[in-house]
């Protein structure tokens, strides 16, 4: 019988379909080769992004060591130095977050913090503490609820990187003197969130490249404020692993219209799984230092 070596598996030749089964072992060998290169590009990544935290962290004390010492200087140009260093520390610190987060994620080794927070304070303290910048930048930013408070299961810190990461994206690719709309609506069996802007909008053959990791559109068209390429792909990754989704409409020059459905009370999602009743205080230092480092690739928060 004849054989065939190809990517070390050898293939009869003999039978009239052999061509056919040549084909399958060859889209086996090259799905196997895309995939250990896919962990090994995975295994890469969270080994850089680990060992760059240990100089970034030295670099950011450092910073704040020199801003400590000088203070009463009152220098300006030191000042915007040192804000300088600090600013681009947040910068790395999300990049290497983001690639840790979903890297975690998708492997299904992230382990979620459950709380139970009224997610409407939340939502509306994160809008509240972008909007001076936002608005510097030309911009609007509003919050509407039809609800003052709506206490679920979540993990808060993951949800404000998520709800963040797509209104910087509304940020970025929004028109001077734009609006932005977060707006949230209690339906009882589940919640939504809509971020919605009037900006370029996206092309529709975009849409479904933007939710891929490092997925982007053509970044001639933002605002100059360029990401990892990875936030959406995040955004999309933590509501789905509180048990909702995310999904995106757009239309050229007339904006985009983000909604992020979470499920309450079912019985595969986590509110079931959560048996502690207790109210979380929301942790307001957290939620500041999040916005800083997820807005850092925009402008600098105060």
């Amino acid at each position: 019988m004849a054989t065939k070596k190809r990517n070390g598996i050898i293939i009869p030749m003999q039978l009239k379909g052999n061509e056919i089964v040549e084909d399958l072992f060859k889209e086996i060998s090259e799905e196997v080769i895309v995939e250990k290169s896919i962990n090994i590009n995975d295994e890469l990544l969270i080994n850089c992004s680990h060992e760059l935290k240990t100089p970034l962290n030295i670099i950011y004390g450092a910073a704040q060591m020199v801003e400590l010492s000088t203070r009463n200087m009152r220098d300006d140009n030191l000042t915007n130095y040192v804000n300088s260093i600090k600013n681009n520390c947040f910068r790395l610190t999300k990049y290497i977050n983001h690639i840790l987060d979903l890297t975690a994620i998708e492997a299904g080794e992230y382990k979620l913090n459950l709380e139970r927070v009224n997610i409407v304070e939340v939502v509306e303290y994160v809008v509240q503490k972008i909007a001076p910048g936002i608005k510097e930048m030309g911009l609007n930013i509003l919050f509407d609820t039809n609800v003052e408070e709506k206490y679920v299961v979540i993990d808060s810190e993951l949800i404000g990187k998520s709800i963040l990461n797509i209104i910087s994206n509304a940020v970025k690719f929004s028109k001077q003197e734009g609006t932005i709309l977060v707006e949230f609506t209690d339906y009882k069996t589940n919640i939504e969130i809509k971020i919605e802007d009037n900006g370029i909008g996206i092309d529709t053959k975009y849409l479904e490249k933007i939710f891929r990791r490092f997925g982007q559109v053509d970044k001639s068209l933002s605002r100059g404020s360029e990401g990892s390429g990875i936030g959406l792909k995040l955004a999309k990754a933590i509501i789905e692993l509180h048990g909702g989704k995310v999904s995106a409409e757009s239309k050229l020059n007339e904006g985009s219209i983000f909604s992020v459905k979470i499920p309450l009370g079912n019985k595969d999602t986590i509110h079931s799984l959560y048996k502690n009743d207790d109210v979380k205080v929301i942790d307001y230092d957290t939620i500041n230092q999040l916005v800083h480092i997820e807005f850092s690739d925009i402008f600098n928060i105060s």
